[in-house]
């Protein structure tokens, strides 16, 4: 039988997952503003959240963070501040001073 994963271990795979490409924060494009003969190439957060197994709005604070301190989610990632922390923490931190 399979194990289900924690909590813990969804947030670290959801974390990993999460690069920065993101779509727009400007409202300029959306899940649907068609591309040019192809489908939008970056999945919604709502699927890659559904996909790491945590909420939207878990994903909406990766994002947020991967946009505005890679740092945070680089430490987010190694385990050592919770991404609940980091989304709190004023940008210029970097994982060195947490």
């Amino acid at each position: 039988m399979a194990q289900v994963p924690g909590n813990a271990e969804r947030q670290a795979k959801a974390a990993k997952a999460t690069t920065g490409e993101v779509l727009p924060g400007d409202g300029s494009v959306n899940q649907h503003t068609p591309k040019e003969g192809s489908e939008i190439a970056t999945p919604t957060q709502e699927q890659r959240a559904r996909q790491a197994g945590i909420s939207k709005r878990q994903q909406e604070k990766y994002d947020a963070l991967a946009r505005k301190s890679p740092a945070l989610l680089n430490a987010v990632r190694a385990g050592e501040v919770s991404c609940h922390r980091a989304d709190r923490l004023p940008s210029g931190h970097g994982s060195s001073r947490l």
